[in-house]
């Protein structure tokens, strides 16, 4: 999970991690935890909800929530 690029991101799209939450469908501090690791993370579903409320393209969610992601 890059956070410093989903936050960039957020930003840049004019989002509040309550705008976000609200639009994923799950509490703000639930969502502040997926986002700064201290939880499970984010499910496939929300990472698709959280790129289609955000406009990322495929690139940027690969990068946002897949960089770290070892095949």
């Amino acid at each position: 999970m890059n956070e410093k690029m989903l936050k960039a991101i957020m930003k840049e799209q004019g989002f509040t991690q309550e705008m976000l939450a609200e639009r994923v469908g799950v509490d703000r501090s639930t969502l502040n935890r997926k986002i700064r690791g201290h939880h499970k993370g984010f499910s496939l579903q929300e990472a698709c909800q959280v790129g289609y409320a955000l406009q990322m393209t495929r690139g940027q969610m690969t990068e946002v929530f897949f960089a770290n992601f070892d095949t």
